[in-house]
C-alpha cells in the first residue's frame, strides 16, 4: 500500500492552502427560447436556454461580454472566470454567461434528452447557433454595438469558432487555453499526459515513478479480487465498496491533479509534488478545422504548464490573431480572479488582453 498512501497524501494536500477566491457579483438567472434544430426547419422543436445575467457593472451603455458556456451547469464557470469581471467593471459592460445546450437545466427534452433519437442536437455547430440567437435578441433588448465573447479549454474554442463562424454576432474573442488543434487532428490526442508528466518532472524528477507506483499498485490490489478491491476501498474512504470499475478510480484521481474547477492553492503540481516526495521519505522512516488564418479579433492565451497547451495556438498568426503564452501558468489561470499568488506573467497577459480588447471596443 505504499504507492497508494504517497498518492492519497499529494491528494489530500492539494485541499490546504487555498485561498478563498473573491465572490462574483449578483446575477439574474433567465431563459431563452431556442430551437432545438437551426439547420432543418422541418424539426420545429423547441427548448429553453438558460443563461446569468448581470448588469452590476452596466451604466445602460458599454459592451456586451459574453462567456460562451462549455461542458457543464453554468454556475461552475460564473463562479471560477473572475478575469471577465474585472474587466467588466474596467468598461462597464453587460455580464452574460450562456449554458450550453444539454448540460445543466438547458435540456432539449427533459428526462429523455440523453437517448439516441435526441442526443445527436448535442453538436458545437448547434450551441453556436444557440448564442448567435441569444446575442442578437440581447442587441436589440440592450441596444448593445461591441460583443467581446469569452471562454476557457471547450469554452475557448466555442469562443474562437464563435468569431470565426459569426463575426456579424461577436467583435473580438478571447479563447484561453483553447486546444483547438488537438481537435483538428492536428495534434496527437495522447499529448495531454505527456505534458502533465512533464510538469511534475520539472518539479521532482521523482514524482512520475512515484504516480506509477500508485497506479500499479492499483491494479494489482485490484487483481487479486475481492479483498484486494476491498483494500482500495478503505485506502480512498470510498463511499461505496469498490467492484471491478478501477479504470474510474484512476480517472478521477487524475482528474484532482488537473481540474480547473476544484479548489486548488496556487501551484498545485508543486504542491502535490512535493507531498509525494514528502510522503515517499516519511513512509522509508514509515476534427479537422476550418483554416483559421482567415480569421480576425482573437486572442489565443495558454499557460506552458498547461497539458492542453499542447493543442492550443501559441503562436500568433496576424496582426489581429495573437497568441500569448504564458509561462508559469495553467489551464486558463489568466480567466480566474486576480489573486496575490499569480506568476509576474499571468498578470502582464491580463494587461495585454485587456489592452487589446479596449481596442476592439473602440474601434
Amino acid at each position: 500500500m505504499v504507492g497508494i498512501v504517497r498518492l492519497l497524501v499529494a491528494i489530500s494536500s492539494l485541499t490546504l492552502l487555498v485561498r478563498a477566491a473573491p465572490s462574483p457579483p449578483k446575477y439574474v438567472e433567465l431563459y431563452t427560447e431556442q430551437m432545438v434544430d437551426h439547420f432543418n426547419y422541418e424539426l420545429q422543436d423547441t427548448f429553453m436556454e438558460r443563461y446569468f445575467l448581470s448588469n452590476v457593472y452596466w451604466k445602460g451603455s458599454g459592451p456586451l461580454f459574453f462567456y460562451t458556456g462549455n461542458e457543464g451547469a453554468i454556475e461552475g464557470f460564473y463562479d471560477n472566470t473572475g478575469f471577465l469581471f474585472e474587466l467588466a467593471e474596467n468598461f462597464s459592460a453587460l455580464i452574460v454567461f450562456a449554458e450550453h445546450r444539454y448540460y445543466g437545466k438547458s435540456l432539449p427534452y427533459g428526462e429523455s434528452t440523453f437517448t439516441l433519437s435526441h442526443i445527436g442536437y448535442l453538436t458545437a455547430e448547434q450551441a453556436l447557433a444557440d448564442y448567435a440567437v441569444l446575442i442578437s435578441r440581447l442587441r436589440t433588448q440592450y441596444r448593445i454595438s461591441k460583443v467581446i465573447s469569452f471562454g476557457g479549454s471547450y469554452g475557448g474554442m466555442l469562443s474562437a469558432w464563435f468569431r470565426f463562424k459569426y463575426p456579424n454576432s461577436v467583435d473580438g474573442a478571447l479563447a484561453a487555453s483553447a486546444p483547438i488543434y488537438i481537435v483538428a487532428n492536428l495534434t496527437s490526442p495522447y499529448a495531454f499526459f505527456g505534458l502533465v508528466t512533464q510538469d511534475f518532472e520539472k518539479v521532482d524528477s521523482r514524482c512520475p515513478l512515484y504516480v506509477r507506483e500508485a497506479y500499479a499498485e492499483i491494479d494489482t490490489l485490484a487483481a487479486q479480487g475481492e479483498e484486494g478491491l476491498k483494500q482500495i476501498t478503505e485506502a480512498f474512504e470510498l463511499c461505496s465498496p469498490l467492484t471491478s470499475d478501477k479504470v474510474y478510480l484512476k480517472n478521477s484521481s487524475k482528474n484532482i491533479h488537473t481540474s480547473f474547477l476544484a479548489p486548488l492553492p496556487a501551484y498545485p503540481v508543486t504542491v502535490a509534488c512535493n507531498s509525494l516526495v514528502a510522503a515517499e521519505s516519511k513512509l522509508h522512516g514509515l476534427a479537422q478545422a476550418a483554416d483559421i488564418s482567415t480569421a480576425s479579433n482573437i486572442i489565443f492565451s495558454n499557460g506552458d504548464l498547461d497539458p492542453w497547451s499542447v493543442g492550443g495556438v501559441t503562436e500568433s498568426l496576424s496582426e489581429s490573431l495573437t497568441a500569448i503564452l504564458i509561462k508559469g501558468g495553467a489551464h486558463h489561470l489568466d480567466l480566474r480572479f486576480s489573486n496575490p499568488a499569480d506568476p509576474p506573467s499571468v498578470i502582464e497577459a491580463r494587461e495585454k488582453e485587456k489592452e487589446i480588447i479596449a481596442g476592439w471596443i473602440k474601434s
